[in-house]
C-alpha cells in the first residue's frame, strides 16, 4: 500500500468513525416516594399518578430513573443526606427548602369536606364547622388552619375509608381528606358507597405537589429546571392528560 492510499484509507475511515454518534449514558437519579395511593403503590400503573408523571418528566428530561418505595421520614431523611437524589412528591415549607431544591407544582391536592348525600352541612367560612363532629386521618398535615379549629370535635382514624364508613354511619357529620385519596379508598374499599355521599364544592385547603432535589446533588438546581421544562412540554403534547386519565381517579 502506497503512503497516499493510506492516508486516504485513514481520512475516511475518520470521517466514519467522527460521523457515528456517541452514545452517553444518561444520568441516573435515584428517586423516592413514600407509599400515598393514588398517588404512589408498589401495585398502580407506573406506581401512581405522581410517580408516573416524575418519572416520565425526568426521562423525558434525559435521566433514568431507579425508582423506590419507602416510609417518609426516611425518604425525607435520605434524600436530605444525598442517599436518594429526588423525592417524587412533597409539599414545599421554608424548612424543607433550606437542604431540598423544588420544583414548580406538577399536580393539585384538593382537600375537601365530605358530606351524607342530602344532608345539610355546608362549608362556606369556618363558623359553619361550629358544633360538628369532623372525621380525620391520623397523622395527616392538615394545616395550621385546621388545627387551630377550636369548635369542634375531630374523630381520628387510621384510613381516609374508615372516617367514611363512619360517615355514612352517621358517628361523624363530615370528613376531611384529600379528594383523589377519598375517591381512591371509596372504590377500592367501600365500592358503592359514593351514592351516599358528596364532596362540598369548596377546597378547605389547596396543596401543590412538587419534586424536591437534593442539595447534596452538585447539580440541584438543572435537575428542578430540566423537570419544569418537560412538565411544560408534557402538558403541551397532551402525555400529563393522558397520564391523569390513565389511572382513572373518578366515582365509578
Amino acid at each position: 500500500m502506497t503512503l497516499r492510499r493510506f492516508w486516504c484509507r485513514y481520512f475516511l475511515l475518520s470521517i466514519i468513525c467522527f460521523s457515528v454518534p456517541v452514545w452517553v449514558a444518561a444520568q441516573e437519579l435515584k428517586v423516592a416516594a413514600n407509599q400515598w395511593p393514588p398517588y404512589v403503590d408498589e401495585k398502580l400503573l407506573e406506581h401512581g399518578l405522581s410517580a408516573n408523571i416524575v418519572k416520565e418528566a425526568l426521562i423525558k428530561a434525559g435521566y433514568s430513573v431507579n425508582f423506590e418505595i419507602n416510609e417518609w421520614s426516611t425518604v425525607l431523611e435520605k434524600t436530605i443526606s444525598g442517599d436518594y437524589d429526588v423525592i417524587a412528591g412533597a409539599w414545599y415549607t421554608d424548612e424543607r427548602a433550606e437542604r431540598l431544591a423544588f420544583s414548580e407544582p406538577f399536580i393539585t391536592n384538593d382537600v375537601k369536606f365530605i358530606k351524607r348525600r342530602g344532608s345539610g352541612e355546608r362549608f362556606v367560612e369556618l363558623s359553619d364547622l361550629n358544633g360538628l363532629t369532623i372525621g380525620i386521618v391520623k397523622d395527616y398535615a392538615y394545616g395550621p388552619k385546621f388545627s387551630e379549629l377550636k369548635n369542634i370535635k375531630k374523630h381520628v382514624k387510621d384510613s381516609v375509608y374508615g372516617s367514611i364508613r363512619d360517615l355514612i354511619a352517621g358517628d361523624v357529620d363530615l370528613v376531611l381528606a384529600d379528594e383523589r385519596v377519598a375517591i381512591y379508598e371509596i372504590n377500592q374499599n367501600i365500592f358503592g358507597s359514593f351514592k351516599k355521599i358528596e364532596f362540598l364544592e369548596k377546597s378547605f385547603a389547596t396543596r401543590e405537589l412538587r419534586i424536591a432535589v437534593s442539595k447534596k446533588h452538585p447539580e440541584h438546581e438543572a435537575v428542578t429546571k430540566a423537570f419544569n421544562k418537560a412538565i411544560s412540554e408534557m402538558k403541551k403534547d397532551g402525555t400529563y392528560d393522558d397520564i391523569i386519565v390513565a389511572h382513572r381517579i373518578n366515582l365509578n
